[in-house]
């Protein structure tokens, strides 16, 4: 053990720094951390009181409990990440999970999507910043190593580095662009989205800390960039309309004084045991945890609460029969599949614009004649949505009535087609105009105990036609159809492209004959 005696000045009071280096590791470090707090305590009184000689004293308390912090931080790999950073402050059994048991987690094709897709709009985004340095090798990760390397870029006057990295109290961030123009430093992290969202001023408030701390920096601007929501493509890709970039420097400065506490509690969480945090809302927002399914497999068996509950309706008989009776004949089912790429492919079309690259109709004459079905998957070779309008109209223009399930998601793609192909607009306005949302009727007038708060098509269906299942198609979600069709883009393999298209064409046909069972069901009432 030793002693740090603090000076005692007038009323200020007086402390002790005591570091025990034979208590186990966490004890120790909670302990420094503590004593760290106290000094800074300590120090800001005594500017306070303009006793400026002692501050000196204090400052060198500090770099020594610091330096003994960061060995013992470095001894046991508590380095934290941007990444992490951001995942433990919504989590501590999130970040504890990713350090100790990072082979549990789960990542949908859709989450990996969405992963790869950041990554290919940050190096998109490199083409506004032209003849910059790549700090960290592609497919890496930042390390001590990078660190260096940018330091030496700097150095050596380049202006423009690619993941630039900087470590300091054993926290490591790279900034997507750092840019040096107007003698100052720019910092520039890439989001995949139109909008600065909550989490990114928490990535850049962290990237702030480190940058900051590293001591190389008289001053630093702080950007997100971020898509233009209006940019429409026509023709060749031009990044500076693409893109947009929203200066945050004010709001991240604002968000600092917290993250010294912040860092040194997960720290402290990473050292410790798994935590017992219970599952709520921090499971799926602001994302779905990767260790979603973890989590799920520690409820207790009987953990769901609408177990055994009776699935006898509860119908409002009048509501339906009205419903019912206003439908007017012949009938159409109708359902439509999108792709929402990122970066706009086509002409035509917006940053996560839902294009439309497959529909499936049944349709009926009347009440006594055969359900029809027919449906049409574009080929992957070019935008979707020319190849499916002409058939679509064609296919409903004798309709008078066409079920869809959330009417807002199909007549939003059938404006959307309007406005991107005039030529059809007049026909689609006129489908538009024919749609009729079944949705409402399950969500208010037609319920069971076992449906709970919920109305999707995929929980009322089993339910009520319990011979029909989602469970066990290859692809049964609109998601994984979505990257399904987006694969085929790229892929060469006959066999392989051929299984794909059937079962896009199996999961969108039993969207469609759901509503028709439904619909059964509701005229039996």
């Amino acid at each position: 053990m030793f002693t740090i005696n603090l000076p005692y000045v007038n009323s200020l009071h007086s402390c002790e720094v005591h570091l025990i280096t034979k208590l186990p590791i966490m004890s120790t470090l909670k302990t420094i951390y503590e004593q760290l707090d106290l000094v800074n305590q300590q120090k800001n009184k005594m500017v306070a009181a303009q006793l400026f000689e002692q501050v000196s004293a204090l400052r060198d308390t500090e770099k020594k409990l610091l330096e003994e912090a960061a060995n013992l931080e470095k001894q046991h790999r508590l380095m934290l990440s941007k990444s992490k950073y951001v995942r433990g402050l919504n989590c501590d059994k999130s970040l504890w999970l990713y350090v100790h048991k990072y082979k549990e987690q789960q990542l949908s094709d859709a989450q990996e999507s969405i992963f790869q897709q950041g990554t290919d709009v940050g190096s998109l985004a490199r083409g506004l910043f032209p003849n910059g340095v790549l700090a960290v090798p592609e497919g890496s990760y930042p390390n001590a190593q990078s660190a260096a390397y940018t330091l030496s870029l700097i150095q050596k006057g380049v202006t423009t580095i690619y993941e630039a990295t900087f470590i300091f109290e054993n926290i490591v961030v790279a900034v997507d662009v750092l840019d040096y123009k107007n003698g100052c430093w720019h910092v520039f992290e890439v989001k995949s989205s139109t909008q600065v969202k909550d989490t990114h001023y928490i990535d850049a408030a962290i990237q702030y800390y480190v940058l900051s701390g590293v001591g190389i920096f008289k001053q630093l601007n702080m950007y997100i960039v971020h898509f233009n929501k209006n940019y429409i493509r026509q023709g060749a890709l031009h990044l500076q309309s693409l893109f947009t970039a929203t200066q945050i420097t004010h709001e991240v400065m604002n968000m600092q004084a917290p993250i010294t506490a912040n860092t040194r509690r997960l720290k402290l969480v990473m050292l410790h045991n798994e935590p017992e945090t219970e599952m709520g809302l921090q499971c799926t927002k602001p994302f779905l945890c990767s260790f979603y399914a973890y989590c799920t497999r520690l409820l207790p068996e009987d953990h769901n609460p609408e177990t055994n509950l009776s699935d006898e309706p509860i119908i409002q008989h009048e509501a339906i029969r009205e419903y019912v009776q206003a439908v007017a004949y012949p009938i159409g089912f109708l359902d439509f599949e999108t792709i929402m790429p990122a970066v706009p492919l086509f002409d035509q079309s917006r940053p996560y614009q839902q294009l439309v690259f497959q529909y499936s109709l049944h349709s009926q004459l009347n009440a006594d004649e055969p359900i029809i079905h027919t449906e049409r998957l574009a080929e992957s070779n070019g935008d979707p949505r020319p190849q499916l309008i002409a058939s679509l109209i064609e296919q409903t223009k004798d309709l008078q009535t066409i079920f869809v399930y959330n009417i807002s998601f199909e007549r939003s793609r059938i404006n959307e087609m309007a406005i991107d192909f005039p030529e059809y607009a007049e026909d689609l306005d006129k489908l538009s105009y024919k749609l009729l949302d079944l949705m409402p009727v399950f969500r208010n007038d037609y319920r069971t105990e076992s449906m709970g708060s919920k109305y999707s098509i995929k929980t009322v269906l089993p339910i009520l036609c319990n011979d029909l299942q989602y469970d066990g198609l290859a692809i049964a979600d609109g998601a994984t159809a979505s990257n399904a069709f987006m694969q085929l883009y790229n892929e060469q393999d006959t066999e392989k492209i051929n299984n794909i298209r059937q079962q896009l064409i199996t999961y969108c046909t039993l969207d469609t004959y759901a509503m028709v069972r439904l619909w059964e069901v509701l005229k039996r009432v």
